[in-house]
């Protein structure tokens, strides 16, 4: 799932705002409230998050 309660707000509450535009469920989820089918979809592990590396490097510096 998560390792940060945090992260899990946040990954919640965008992909609540994608299913309230229209995207597909994609969990066995049948939750009418579009944060709750958000939320069971991150618990059956349907949706996760990935963290972006803290410095990432530039592909011109040679």
């Amino acid at each position: 799932m998560t390792r940060s309660r945090y992260a899990l707000v946040v990954l919640a509450a965008k992909r609540a705002k994608q299913l309230r535009e229209g995207a597909r469920r994609l969990g066995s989820t049948t939750a009418t409230n579009y944060l709750t089918a958000a939320l069971e979809e991150a618990a059956e592990g349907v949706i996760g998050y990935r963290l972006a590396d803290e410095e990432t490097p530039d592909a011109n510096d040679d």
